[in-house]
């Protein structure tokens, strides 16, 4: 430490001690700063990821969005096109059914005429039957099936 003997000494003391606490000050306010630009940094790249993740986000979305879109339109083309085979499928239906009452009428008029007996004419309707019930199920592509049967009185 050294001895203050006279006024300008004190006086000289009192400018270097000031310097000091303005240089400390402003070191402190300097490094405010820098804390706040170095949180305002972080804080802004966090932003620009945030900005990014939401920008794939919304590229995502858009994404789904035109899928469901195609899904959509698919679907209604499938929804048509099942339409258009359902209605095949009963205009089929209906002439196997046409060709079975006309096939059994054939054979109800021959037994009628006495060239047939009933239980080979019950044998030949059910044999009938059950082709046109295969054929509509290859038609179908299921386990539809229906039996009819010839009960002579």
């Amino acid at each position: 430490m050294i001895p203050i003997t006279t006024p300008e000494q004190l006086d000289d003391l009192a400018k270097q001690w000031s310097r000091t606490e303005e240089a400390r000050q402003w070191r402190e306010a300097v490094r405010l700063q820098i804390c706040e630009e170095s949180e305002c940094f972080k804080m802004k790249q966090e932003l620009e990821r945030q900005k990014s993740k939401a920008i794939a986000a919304e590229k995502r979305v858009s994404r789904m969005i035109e899928t469901v879109d195609k899904l959509d339109s698919l679907m209604e083309a499938l929804h048509s096109r099942m339409e258009g085979l359902q209605s095949m499928t009963d205009e089929r239906m209906e002439e196997i059914k046409a060709g079975i009452v006309e096939e059994v009428t054939k054979r109800v008029i021959a037994e009628i005429s006495g060239t047939v007996s009933s239980r080979e004419l019950q044998g030949r309707v059910e044999e009938c039957c059950e082709l046109e019930s295969e054929r509509l199920n290859d038609l179908n592509g299921s386990s539809w099936q229906e039996t009819y049967y010839f009960v002579p009185n």
